[in-house]
């Protein structure tokens, strides 16, 4: 199956497209399991662990403000084999950190190349189809989102458990030099040299500013950003609460954070499914009421020091973050459409932004009980129903192209 053919002749496989996106949740999900081992190693203490999520996320999202101009302007093939390199350069420089602080310099040059793995598919799709073909290319190539989330703690789990958390790295840049090979063998240029648009720094931050000055880009792109950061946060202080609490080992904590990508994952494909009937704007009021009632129901489950009840606290948390995440992103990026390709670079910043911020707090505030976790989720959802009620009182269809 091809994706189409350009101006230039290129064609590229679907298939490759959905295998090139791995890189950048691989990179993201693998790590749940490994840091109580890596907090072991160096005797840290949970809030320096935070490091190790918000500063992927963070670099990933800020990350693609640039990721998308420089594919615009020199071209998809170059930047995507060049974001693989610096990938597999971090999770190589990760296996053999001897230090911490040589580990989060790894880690940030992982996210800073995994960039390249979320903007250039979605990128060469645009380039190679059109209408409802296009929406089609688009929801496959989003497989590889919607599937690696949940593997990827598993994965990381067993290696983990086998051959210890250095091991995990070394297979993220297996996983990397295998995309890499692919990419030099599958990838052919899709954005000829006449379509290409130069790299001018003004005109980028006009785009950038215009994009604010719609309350609806703000609002869409916030409140499921807003609802995400629970996700996020659970990456840095569930592990070493399983592991402590409930003495959980690498395999058990991988097990329990399933129940969130679970969560996130069934929310994903139900939104797909009911988008067109229900709209963006109820949806995403959905995701918020629900993940509200999950936030609410974490406070019952550590009153009852219930593992059961927590796991579906934390899986009606995720399911109400993946009604709204599809939705969302679609009502930002349509909001101007003119400015679409700007748009989706702001949004994935604002929302892997906004995690990392979230991790960090979440981290610097942990006290071994999930229970900061358990008001600053409550908070997030507050705002994030703030910010969608204007949305939700017009309850506009929104369906998505």
């Amino acid at each position: 199956m091809s994706a189409g053919t350009t101006a230039s002749g290129a064609r590229v496989s679907i298939v490759w497209l959905v295998f090139a996106g791995v890189c950048s949740p691989l990179g993201f999900n693998v790590t749940p399991a490994l840091l109580p081992p890596i907090q072991a190693e160096f005797a840290l203490g949970t809030d320096r662990m935070q490091w190790m999520v918000s500063l992927y996320s963070l670099t990933l999202g800020l990350g693609q403000l640039l990721g998308g101009p420089l594919a615009d302007a020199l071209g998809r093939r170059g930047v995507l084999l060049a974001g693989l390199a610096i990938f597999i350069a971090g999770s190589a420089a990760a296996a053999l950190a001897p230090t911490y602080e040589a580990l989060l310099a790894a880690r940030l040059a992982q996210g800073l190349g995994a960039c390249a793995t979320l903007v250039i598919p979605r990128a060469t799709v645009r380039d190679t189809q059109s209408g409802s073909d296009a929406a089609r290319a688009m929801a496959m190539v989003m497989l590889s989102l919607a599937f690696t989330p949940p593997l990827a703690p598993l994965f990381g789990a067993l290696i983990e458990t086998w051959f210890g958390w250095r091991a995990a790295f070394v297979a993220c840049a297996l996983v990397g030099m295998a995309t890499f090979a692919g990419a030099l063998r599958l990838h052919a240029e899709t954005l000829p040299r006449e379509r290409r648009i130069p790299l001018r720094v003004l005109p980028l931050a006009y785009g950038y500013v215009m994009l604010f000055r719609s309350w609806r880009f703000c609002a869409y792109a916030c409140s499921f950003s807003l609802l995400n950061c629970s996700f996020i946060g659970l990456m840095v202080v569930g592990p070493s609460y399983f592991a402590r609490a409930h003495g959980l080992s690498s395999n058990g904590i991988a097990l329990a954070m399933l129940a969130a990508y679970l969560g996130f994952t069934f929310g994903n494909f139900a939104a797909a499914r009911r988008v067109r009937r229900s709209g963006v704007d109820r949806l995403i009021a959905a995701g918020v009421f629900t993940c509200t009632l999950g936030s609410v129901g974490l406070f019952a489950a550590l009153a009852a020091g219930s593992l059961s009840f927590m796991l579906l606290a934390l899986f009606l948390q995720a399911l109400g973050t993946g009604f709204a995440f599809s939705p969302g992103i679609a009502g930002a990026t349509a909001t101007l459409p003119e400015r679409a390709g700007t748009a989706a670079a702001m949004t994935g910043a604002i929302q892997l932004g906004g995690g990392a911020m979230f991790a960090f707090a979440t981290g610097a505030l942990d006290d071994g009980t999930l229970l900061p976790h358990a008001w600053a989720c409550l908070a997030a959802c507050t705002v994030a129903g703030l910010l969608a009620w204007p949305l939700w009182r017009g309850r506009q269809r929104r369906p998505v192209a």
